[in-house]
């Protein structure tokens, strides 16, 4: 646990039920207190209707569009260590240096979720702070990628979108992906790229976390569930650019200006969305700060509530 970032409040303006979900340009409401834990690692502060089918295409899918996610991985044998491997891909004719997380008890004969890990600007892939290792243990494959020069592109058709769709088509021939489980967790920088994978790939993606992040992406028009943390004190991406993207979250879901308070606190959840895409907002009194300890728990609880 960290020695330094104690104290993460419950801002109660956000927390009555009934009571309107916060817009992004308004500012933070009163808060009191209630004690969480934040992350080990240091703050990264170099930040520079229902439209899914409820089964994915097994195989193929055309150049440029989303990827098909295949099961065609089940069944090969694959030993986990429960510890990441770097492995390497090649997108655009670059090699692309990414981690793979593979549960020890690995079962090849199980479809595991699987979860994409995006470090904030100037990490890589193992870039420690998410903590998401820890809150999934022996149930879920990580593919944690890194950026070129610690960086993510955060264009529709750029190379790391084609990452995550190359990334996803190779490890569902690899290892037993469910298809319909596929996670997107960022942080700062990395949590622009999950919030514009869920706009371009919201027809791939079941739920999302970013922290700390910013809306990416335009045109959106698939639902996407959505856990998005961010700090009030954060002065790299200011809270209100976060309340930005959970407000797009809420329009495209469908769900109502009016919250209540939700599990883990300090959290709110937007009422009236589909209970396939529910949206939850964790307002702290943190700055730019991963918060594994309290967005690792938070990320994985709830990808494993969704139905």
């Amino acid at each position: 646990m960290s020695r330094h970032l104690l104290g993460l409040l419950v801002l109660a303006g956000c927390a009555t039920s009934g009571t309107p979900a916060p817009k992004p340009e308004g500012g933070a409401p009163a808060d009191s207190a209630i004690d969480l834990r934040a992350a080990d690692a240091a703050p990264d502060t170099r930040l520079t209707g229902d439209a899914r089918p409820d089964s994915l295409p097994l195989d193929g899918s055309p150049d440029g569009g989303p990827p098909a996610v295949g099961t065609s991985g089940c069944g090969k044998p694959a030993q986990g260590t429960s510890s990441y491997a770097r492995k390497t891909i090649s997108i655009r004719g670059v090699d692309r240096e990414y981690f793979l997380w593979l549960p020890r008890t690995y079962d090849p004969r199980r479809a595991y979720p699987i979860v994409f890990r995006w470090h904030g600007a100037g990490g890589n892939g193992t870039s420690g702070g998410l903590e998401i290792e820890a809150a999934s243990k022996e149930d879920a494959i990580i593919a944690s990628p890194s950026g070129l020069g610690g960086n993510w592109s955060t264009a529709a058709d750029g190379p790391d979108v084609e990452l995550f769709d190359t990334l996803l088509r190779q490890l569902g021939t690899e290892l037993c992906v469910d298809p319909g489980r596929v996670f997107s967790y960022g942080f700062s920088m990395g949590g622009n790229l999950t919030n514009l994978l869920a706009c371009v790939r919201g027809t791939v993606l079941r739920g999302v976390v970013p922290v700390s992040g910013a809306p990416a992406g335009a045109n959106c028009n698939a639902q996407v569930a959505a856990f998005l943390v961010h700090g009030v004190m954060d002065d790299v991406v200011p809270v209100a650019r976060g309340l930005a993207a959970a407000e797009r979250y809420r329009v495209l879901n469908g769900c109502s200006t009016m919250s209540q308070p939700d599990s883990p606190a300090p959290c709110v959840r937007y009422q009236g969305c589909p209970a396939r895409y529910p949206v939850v907002w964790c307002q702290t009194a943190i700055g730019h700060d991963p918060m594994g300890a309290f967005s690792g728990p938070g990320a994985w609880g709830f990808f494993k509530s969704l139905p």
